[in-house]
């Protein structure tokens, strides 16, 4: 059978329109949604911004990797001096803040910037010193030895500077000791590190923070034993999302979770009461 030129071409067209509007619609390599009747395609994890004291990184990190592994969220840290935190929560809002000591949320309370407070451990300062403590440094009267390299946080931007200063200004021996430091640092952790590298020969930290450098030596003092700072988590005012700045915080401070976390760390954790009985 012989089928008219005519007639031919029309179907050539037909059948060319038809790929030309294939091609147009299709698109190689798109992303399907494959959701079935009824189901919604999951959305891009909400993610919370966390400010966190730098020396309190390992347990902090650990509970955020944590927490994102159990939630559909994705938590965004930064850390740095409680004090240098402080001025970036000024700047540029967030979601919750880690402070190595509570007068920074009880400040930022009083400024209206945080909503709830919650506390997580306590630590008091001490002083670190290379492994066997050669310079033989038993006390802070120790520290102004003209042969003892010191280095010390810096109280504008770390909370332990901001805690020892606070301490030793009562009676005029912190100007000394700052005078005195060959180094000023903006965290509690570049102090560890200074000793630990022998950068310096001693150095003023966290107790907690010792965990970290489990080679250097721990001298306690009597000034500083009863000085317990409380480490705690603040829920930001500016927060975009309260309500999983809310969990993310209930999170930290449960002490199946968070808590536990920082007790492993060798924190003194904070044990919550049960509610009373009714």
């Amino acid at each position: 059978m012989q089928i008219g030129f005519g007639k031919l071409m029309a179907a050539s067209a037909v059948a060319l329109a038809a790929l030309i509007g294939v091609l147009i619609f299709y698109q190689p390599g798109a992303p399907h949604p494959q959701t079935g009747p009824g189901e919604v395609a999951k959305t891009t994890p909400q993610t919370i911004l966390l400010y966190c004291a730098a020396g309190l990184q390992p347990p902090v990190s650990k509970i955020a990797s944590d927490y994102q592994t159990s939630h559909h969220v994705v938590v965004e840290t930064k850390f740095g001096g409680s004090g240098s935190l402080m001025s970036q929560v000024l700047i540029g809002g967030g979601d919750l803040f880690v402070a190595a000591d509570r007068l920074y949320l009880d400040k930022a309370a009083e400024q209206k910037l945080t909503e709830e407070i919650q506390g997580i451990a306590y630590q008091f300062p001490v002083i670190v010193t290379q492994k066997g403590n050669p310079k033989h440094i038993a006390g802070l009267s120790d520290l102004l030895k003209h042969d003892v390299r010191l280095s010390l946080a810096d109280p504008e931007r770390a909370a332990i500077g901001k805690v020892v200063s606070g301490l030793l200004e009562k009676d005029d021996r912190w100007e000394p000791l700052w005078k005195k430091a060959v180094i000023h640092r903006e965290t509690v952790n570049e102090v560890g590190n200074d000793v630990k590298l022998a950068a310096a020969d001693a150095g003023i930290v966290w107790n907690a923070t010792c965990a970290q450098y489990p080679d250097l030596a721990v001298v306690r003092v009597p000034e500083f034993d009863h000085a317990r700072g409380q480490i705690a988590v603040g829920l930001l005012s500016a927060s975009k999302d309260p309500q999983a700045a809310q969990e993310l915080l209930n999170y930290i401070t449960d002490p199946q979770h968070g808590l536990k976390v920082f007790a492993e760390y060798g924190y003194d954790v904070i044990t919550k009461q049960p509610p009373a009985a009714h």
